[in-house]
């Protein structure tokens, strides 16, 4: 008998209401993912044709599109996802506005379940309040296809008066397709590819927040040249929040408990960055941060590097790492991360505080393997993981080469500069 992946479609939809996830019967179905590109492409060629395309068919942009900071509706929506292909052909979509919570699915896209691919964004501007679950990214709220080289820039401030919130500058919530009659080898882990990220997240949720650089939420994606540069303020009023410089809960084990039909388990996050600067209030229960994910469980994160300036602001509930706050499971290997940490409150040294500088909290499954740390912090590192690297091999070359087996000198000197941003005296 096939062993059959069930999902609650509602589940990765909407609430998530305890922050975890199961599996259980499905009650609503997507519409599968091709894998090959359409045959048929439409065109768009300006704002209005843009604005009115069909959410079953697939479009390629032929010209740069300039909204001029007029309030946009997004593309898809829980009832009626955008199911096709977007190839924006190298072109660019700048300066579009949302101020209205529409139907929490916020972003030029809404709600996706086709591939997006080749496009810019700039200058867009995600701002609103709302008293429901709340799903927000500059190029989708939440996204069930693949993304491929997709480029990002512009500022979301969400405020949340009652429920949960995802937020990430690319994607609020990424997840692979997923149905009530996919067999376990049938799946196939969701693409995230050659994307960037750049802006600015301010989050004040009253439940459970998860917000990212790049994706708030990851569910069973593999990300490779993946990277954010962003400023990030969050908080949960009551529960917990996860905060990441490129992603701020990431799941990756799905398969986990089918390894003996399936020739890898493994759902990885390579060859990607994070440069950040992330204040945080832990007012709820607990706040995990990290420069690269904030929380993690069974993913494995591979020739990846962070940098991020930490200050805690009130109460002491945290886990901080330079490259993850919490990890359960995960593998880490060949990455490298340097943190720095301040706080505007005389933060007490309880059992309650956890700061370090590669993983802050991990359980004894957590594997890792040639990874490094550079901290600057004047309290008390309570969890040790990975292994300190000198000021002085963070800015050669050959360290990179020889220690981390890295082999692309571009990559190289880009982490040079941003890894040696942190005060390592």
């Amino acid at each position: 008998m096939k062993k059959i992946l069930t999902f609650i479609l509602i589940f990765a939809l909407s609430l998530i209401t305890f922050g975890c996830d199961f599996f259980g019967p499905i009650t609503t179905t997507l519409t599968e993912i091709e894998d090959t590109e359409p045959e048929v492409w439409l065109t768009v060629s300006n704002e209005e044709e843009l604005r009115s395309m069909d959410v079953t068919k697939s479009y390629r942009l032929t010209t740069d599109i300039d909204l001029d900071g007029a309030e946009w509706t997004p593309i898809g929506s829980y009832n009626n996802p955008f199911s096709g292909w977007f190839d924006g052909d190298g072109h660019t979509i700048s300066n579009y506005v949302i101020t209205k919570k529409n139907n929490d699915y916020n972003g030029l896209f809404g709600v996706a379940t086709g591939n997006i691919k080749n496009l810019t964004i700039t200058n867009f501007s995600i701002s609103y309040n709302s008293g429901f679950l709340t799903y927000a990214g500059g190029l989708v709220g939440h996204m069930t296809g693949d993304i491929d080289q997709v480029s990002v820039s512009g500022n979301i401030d969400i405020r949340n008066t009652e429920s949960n919130s995802y937020v990430g500058l690319l994607s609020g919530f990424q997840t692979a397709f997923l149905s009530e009659t996919l067999t376990v080898t049938q799946f196939v882990a969701g693409e995230v590819t050659n994307v960037s990220a750049k802006g600015t997240i301010s989050i004040d949720g009253q439940n459970f927040v998860y917000v990212g650089g790049l994706v708030g939420k990851a569910y069973n994606v593999h990300f490779n040249n993946a990277s954010a540069e962003v400023e990030i303020q969050a908080v949960s009023r009551n529960f917990r929040a996860y905060v990441g410089g490129l992603i701020g809960h990431n799941f990756g084990g799905i398969l986990i408990n089918y390894a003996e039909i399936v020739d890898t388990v493994d759902i990885s996050i390579e060859n990607s960055y994070a440069n950040s600067v992330i204040s945080v209030a832990s007012e709820g229960t607990w706040t995990s941060v990290g420069g690269l994910i904030g929380y993690n469980q069974y993913g494995i994160i591979v020739n990846s590097y962070a940098f991020s300036e930490v200050t805690l602001i009130s109460d002491d509930r945290y886990y901080v790492a330079g490259l993850i706050g919490e990890d359960w499971f995960g593998t880490i290997k060949n990455s490298v991360a340097t943190i720095q940490v301040t706080s505007t409150d005389s933060l007490s040294e309880s059992e309650s505080l956890h700061v370090s500088g590669l993983i802050a909290s991990i359980n004894a499954q957590s594997v890792i393997t040639n990874s490094y740390f550079k901290i600057h912090y004047d309290g008390l590192l309570k969890t040790t993981a990975g292994s300190i690297v000198s000021s002085s091999d963070l800015i050669l070359l050959t360290w990179y080469q020889t220690i981390l087996t890295w082999d692309d000198n571009e990559v190289i000197n880009t982490a040079i500069t941003i890894l040696s941003q942190v005060d390592n005296s």
